[in-house]
């Protein structure tokens, strides 16, 4: 009922002593009469008298109780909030730790755990398997000593893989028969897969005599499954498999010499499995994202790597006639602006002339250009335009009744 254990419980037994203790400490030598010596004859007139003892207050007799039930307790050797054996009975002891890229939230309480076994079969005399569960055998420990296993857990850590189910049950398969288990223990990450199920079946079908399974919770855990840089903002999904309560977190956004550009919450409602977070920033700025991570403790599917498909290229428009807003379909832009709106950031100028508009997009910096039934190009802009194609933009001509006109 209490958290306190004895490492000398038959001591205890002592405290059935007690009420003898109690019986002796009530019988007192009576107090000394204080009397002046007189001539021998008053001592003769002193009346004789069978004494008897005096009972100790009640206040002493608790106190000498209480002083000898501490001593048999500490006797007893007590041991306050004692550990309980996570493994029982005798043999060797096979421990298999998911080291996936799925552990990464969960790491520390997997290795506590292994931790706890390796040093309970060190006092119990037993040896120590160890086989880590992405199929990376370089680290497994195999019929080993438990002092062996606790300097391969003090250097393991998750590797950003998938678990390996194959690789595993070959491992263990392979047990030589010094090594078979009478004690199983398998250390999961918690998240739940076709993978993990099936090497947990396999793990029991070995019959161990004691076969444990570590599901730690996930409360924290969270992945990213999805970034999209939309007009407005850069939107980043999120996925967590347990949803029984609220979740909160931060995500940080890194350029490409990992140097942190911006910040974004997210939140989950509890029996909620998504969650979403925006990167409210001008389109320059998110342009430069090269990662986005989770700013907590996490996994390797808290990592998102982006490239240059989730850059919003700057695109200008320009076209030879004013669009027509009573009759919209018939503009030159209208489906190429539609086309190209999810994806670009679209600029159009301020100016109808076209020199004054390809100046005005060049120093806006856009990546391509595109000229919708435009006809004669001055000479100056076209000058203009092969420099700058020739640094690398693009350049886009849709034919149209004026182009077809052009004589040049």
């Amino acid at each position: 009922m209490l958290p306190i254990a004895f490492a000398s419980p038959w001591v205890l037994l002592a405290l059935a002593t007690l009420p003898i203790i109690w019986w002796l400490l009530r019988l007192t030598p009576p107090k000394p009469r204080q009397e002046a010596f007189p001539p021998t004859r008053i001592l003769s007139q002193i009346p004789k008298q069978e004494e008897t003892p005096a009972h100790s207050p009640w206040w002493l007799v608790l106190l000498r109780l209480t002083m000898a039930a501490l001593v048999i307790l500490a006797m007893a050797g007590p041991i306050w909030n004692p550990q309980q054996p996570v493994v029982t009975g005798e043999g060797p002891v096979l421990i298999v730790i998911d080291n996936s890229w799925a552990s990464g939230s969960t790491w520390d309480a997997q290795i506590d755990a292994a931790s706890r076994i390796v040093e309970q079969a060190k006092n119990d005399e037993r040896s120590v398997s160890l086989v880590f569960a992405t199929g990376e055998s370089g680290t497994n420990l195999i019929a080993g000593l438990p002092e062996e296993a606790a300097k391969i857990l003090q250097a393991a850590q998750p590797l950003p893989l998938p678990l390996n189910w194959e690789k595993t049950v070959a491992v263990i398969n392979n047990l030589p028969n010094a090594a078979r288990p009478s004690s199983l223990v398998w250390l999961s990450s918690g998240l739940a897969d076709a993978s993990k199920t099936k090497l947990a079946d396999t793990l029991q079908s070995l019959a161990a005599k004691d076969y444990q399974i570590y599901m730690p919770k996930l409360t924290t855990f969270a992945a990213l499954t999805k970034a999209v840089n939309d007009p407005a903002a850069m939107e980043i999904t999120l996925k967590r498999p347990q949803t029984d309560a609220d979740a909160a977190g931060d995500l940080a956004a890194f350029d490409e010499q990992g140097r942190p550009i911006a910040s974004a919450q997210y939140s989950f409602a509890a029996g909620e499995d998504t969650a979403v977070a925006k990167f409210t920033l001008p389109v320059e700025l998110r342009n430069d994202f090269a990662r986005i991570e989770l700013t907590s403790r996490a996994n390797a599917g808290g990592v998102f790597m982006l490239d240059d498909r989730f850059r919003r290229r700057r695109v200008g428009l320009i076209s030879g006639e004013k669009s027509d807003l009573a009759q919209p379909l018939l503009s030159p832009l209208y489906y190429i602006s539609r086309a190209l709106g999810p994806y670009s950031e679209l600029r159009y100028p301020d100016d109808a002339n076209i020199a004054t508009a390809v100046q005005a997009l060049l120093e806006d910096r856009v990546s391509a250009l595109i000229l919708a039934d435009i006809g004669t190009i001055p000479s100056a802009t076209e000058a203009e335009l092969s420099r700058w194609i020739k640094k690398g933009g693009m350049l886009v001509r849709f034919a149209g009744p004026r182009l077809a006109a052009a004589s040049s």
